[in-house]
């Protein structure tokens, strides 16, 4: 099994096309899972975000949410 494993993201820093662009590596990388851990976005973004890699990414992705992630959240 091919696991792919990324972490600490950031997606919010990236340029309004990035999600897609590094979503396109990940589909290209040919994994059988993803895994995405902790810090992936912020909280008004995260949810985008994930659709995103669920656009282009036609392996499962696995993730769980770091404490960025809730920034400007409750």
């Amino acid at each position: 099994m091919k696991l792919l494993w990324c972490n600490d993201l950031h997606f919010d820093f990236l340029e309004p096309h990035g999600v897609a662009s590094f979503a396109k590596i990940l589909a290209e990388a040919s994994a059988d899972a993803i895994r995405i851990s902790g810090d992936i976005s912020l909280s008004a973004r995260i949810t985008g975000d994930l659709e995103e890699i669920a656009r282009h990414v036609p392996d499962p992705v696995y993730f769980v949410l770091g404490n960025h992630d809730y920034y400007g959240g409750t």
